[in-house]
């Protein structure tokens, strides 16, 4: 009876520990494509796997979902109506859109409104 009680009391500490769960922001497919998108979006370029490691504290690295992620942003960010308005803003040229379907129409896009901007009176003495 008296080991009952104790076999009791420790199924139910046990019970009541808590499962440590996996963060969802370093792990998992949707994680890694998640962050290919973004990078594309934000005209950023590839990164590489020791680069994805690091700024994420994730050695395992889905290269694979990544990829496909950047893809999928790029084929969504990658329009004349954005590249124009980063050129406006005097932004640099989108580094995920280098190798986009129409990258050289949209390079020339991107130029003509980085042309376009003003140019500031006085700056050069």
């Amino acid at each position: 009876m008296k080991h009952g009680i104790v076999l009791i009391g420790l199924l139910l500490l046990t019970g009541c520990q808590s499962v440590p769960s996996i963060s969802p922001t370093s792990s998992g497919q949707n994680f890694w494509y998640d962050a290919g998108y973004k990078d594309a979006a934000n005209g950023l370029i590839v990164k590489d796997n020791e680069t994805l490691s690091e700024w994420f504290g994730n050695p395992d690295v889905d290269r694979h979902a990544y990829l496909n992620g950047y893809q999928a942003g790029q084929t969504a960010w990658c329009h004349s109506d954005n590249v124009e308005a980063w050129g406006r803003a005097g932004k640099p040229f989108p580094a995920s859109c280098d190798s986009a379907g129409d990258a050289d129409g949209l390079k020339k896009v991107w130029q003509h409104a980085a042309d376009s901007l003003p140019v500031a009176v006085g700056s050069a003495h």
